[in-house]
């Protein structure tokens, strides 16, 4: 996590097993780091969440709702597959700090 502090962030977010560096300029993540232990990643929860604001953004972001009718698929920079071994955790790759925009051929 220690790259986080040195990289050229407009914001640096932290969730629970993820650090998100946001860039205002480009309204969406430059990149992130995240570290899961083997064992944590023996679950699996099936059900899959819908995407929301990240509040905690204080410059301008890319809003969940402007990926409507672009053609483009919202993707996860930190995968969901990933954190999907807790309900609480899982939440933090659904918020729009983690998205990207991806053509869905890519996507899915």
């Amino acid at each position: 996590y220690k790259a986080i502090i040195i990289a050229n962030c407009d914001q640096k977010i932290i969730n629970p097993y993820m650090r998100i560096c946001y860039s205002c300029k480009y309204s969406m993540p430059k990149f992130n780091f995240y570290k899961l232990k083997y064992k944590e990643l023996n679950h699996n929860l099936k059900k899959r969440l819908t995407f929301k604001n990240d509040e905690r953004i204080r410059c301008n972001f890319t809003s969940v709702k402007s990926f409507r009718k672009t053609g483009f698929d919202k993707g996860h920079l930190a995968p969901d597959a990933s954190f999907d071994f807790n309900q609480e955790i899982l939440k933090s790759t659904y918020l729009n700090s983690n998205i990207l925009p991806e053509v869905p051929y890519l996507n899915r």
